[in-house]
């Protein structure tokens, strides 16, 4: 089942290990992946952009859960 969804601009989208059963693809912006630090800091692991599909890890079936916290 396909659905709309629009986010907004600081939005989080997934937050690090929720689980997950939905694959999104960007049509416009750019997806901040990242893994927060034990000292609080943030470590950007990807950005996804126009026609990208994210988490990759459901799609491939490999991944139950968000390994990064995504925002927009």
């Amino acid at each position: 089942m396909t659905r709309r969804r629009t986010i907004r601009k600081g939005q989080i989208v997934l937050y690090q290990g929720e689980v997950t059963s939905s694959v999104f693809m960007i049509k416009q912006g750019i997806i901040r992946a990242y893994s927060i630090l034990a000292n609080g800091n943030e470590i950007n692991v990807a950005l996804f952009g126009r026609d990208d599909y994210f988490p990759i890890g459901v799609v491939a079936g490999q991944l139950p859960v968000a390994v990064f916290t995504m925002r927009l």
